[in-house]
């Protein structure tokens, strides 16, 4: 099994969606872009389900702006060929806010959720 780990920013154009299963349990998805340096971004779609989940969205909703960078840690890495594009996904493992630079508080530590 592959796990990926490392810093994604929010998408600009897709706001999280959260939704909730007929037995209860809350699905956060999050659009997100993996920098990875120069021009070069991949798009992903980042899948956080269960307790934490919830908790990360209860407590975060309001920081999970467009550029917020996020501290990831995933496993299921698929990539799926849609069209002419390729999307991405990951299972969320732990997800924390990670110090936004444009915000100044680049000395905050970052706040975790974990399932």
């Amino acid at each position: 099994m592959i796990i990926g780990t490392g810093i994604v920013f929010l998408a600009k154009k897709t706001a999280p969606l959260i939704t909730r299963a007929a037995d209860g349990t809350v699905t956060l998805t999050l659009a997100v872009v993996d920098d990875i340096g120069g021009p070069q971004r991949e798009p992903w779609l980042l899948h956080y389900s269960g307790p934490g989940a919830e908790r990360f969205w209860v407590d975060h909703r309001a920081d999970l702006l467009p550029g917020q960078p996020l501290h990831y840690r995933g496993d299921t890495l698929r990539s799926f060929l849609t069209g002419r594009h390729i999307e991405n996904h990951s299972r969320v493992l732990s997800l924390a806010l990670a110090p936004s630079a444009r915000a100044g508080h680049s000395s905050q530590t970052a706040t975790e959720a974990t399932p």
